[in-house]
């Protein structure tokens, strides 16, 4: 596609990535000259009108919204029967880099991630949109400190494709809820367990739970209790370790109920409320367009 003009108004010109959903391009708005991310949907992915109806939906119910820790979708349509997003570009670092490379992270600054997250998600959460697919590498964070929850839309995608209706897991069932595991529909709760255990996952430098395969993982976060934080990590405050306990609740009625809910508890088991940036990272250069074709002669 490179090359090409969606819309009549936004021109790739580089490919950032391909996934099992969807390929990610670079484009730049031909009227404004700014670069967006151009989310692509795969043509055999788009064959179920029944996802491609709740997707244009969800995709609509995004577009215009304004978070700071929500990416931003600008436009969403159809282009040679291909669905797609536009949205804002964001520089930096996911979540899940930063943890490879850095380990376990001290508690202020993993509560301070945790709550941007949280704050992003009771804004869509509060427009009934659940993300379903919260997980360290659908977190980025800026240079500036800013964590971006990416991949609103594609995540519902994944969870009405046929290939999960038959059963097959979609992507990693590392952060998936015990509800998700058994099929069963899902709510904003949901979100808040998949939080849990990225902020465990923060706190510990490795993912909750692990198997040798994803039905495996899967039965764990079904049947396994959470091991104990303060066992493994002494210096996580007994206050801390309930409250991951709590977003990690296998029985959805005993989580936290709502994002604004687990705000006010990171604010409470604080020394001060929390507004904390992620630590300064530095973010990778982006591949300058094209340069625009001057303006004609009038």
């Amino acid at each position: 596609m490179i090359g090409q003009v969606i819309k009549g108004l936004y021109k790739i010109y580089d490919e950032v990535g391909s996934g099992g959903i969807a390929t990610v391009y670079l484009a730049r708005n031909l009227r404004t000259n700014q670069i967006v991310a151009v989310k692509v949907v795969h043509s055999h992915i788009a064959k179920d009108p029944e996802v491609i109806k709740r997707f244009q939906r969800e995709a609509g119910l995004l577009t215009g919204l304004s978070n700071p820790h929500l990416v931003q979708v600008f436009d969403h349509g159809v282009e040679n029967g291909r669905h797609y997003l536009v949205m804002e570009y964001v520089e930096g670092r996911t979540l899940k880099s930063i943890i490879s490379e850095e380990g376990a992270l001290d508690v202020d600054r993993s509560l301070g991630i945790t709550r941007q997250i949280a704050e992003g998600l009771a804004e869509v959460h509060h427009r009934g949109i659940v993300h379903r697919d919260i997980k360290p590498q659908n977190l980025m964070i800026q240079p500036n400190g800013t964590v971006k929850v990416m991949d609103f839309g594609i995540a519902r995608i994944a969870d009405l494709s046929a290939l999960t209706r038959s059963g097959y897991l979609v992507g990693t069932p590392h952060y998936i809820s015990p509800e998700q595991a058994m099929g069963e529909r899902v709510d904003h709760r949901s979100d808040l367990y998949s939080l849990g255990v990225v902020l465990y996952e923060m706190l510990m430098g490795r993912v909750l739970f692990d198997a040798d395969s994803p039905i495996s993982v899967a039965l764990k976060h079904l049947n396994e209790p959470v091991p104990s934080l303060r066992l493994l990590r002494a210096d996580i405050p007994p206050e801390v370790e309930a409250l991951v306990d709590r977003c990690l609740s296998k029985d959805r009625e005993e989580r936290f109920q709502s994002a604004g809910e687990l705000i006010a508890a990171i604010d409470r088991v604080s020394s001060q409320p929390i507004s904390a940036q992620a630590e300064t990272v530095v973010a990778a250069p982006v591949k300058a367009p094209p340069p625009a074709a001057p303006p004609s002669p009038p």
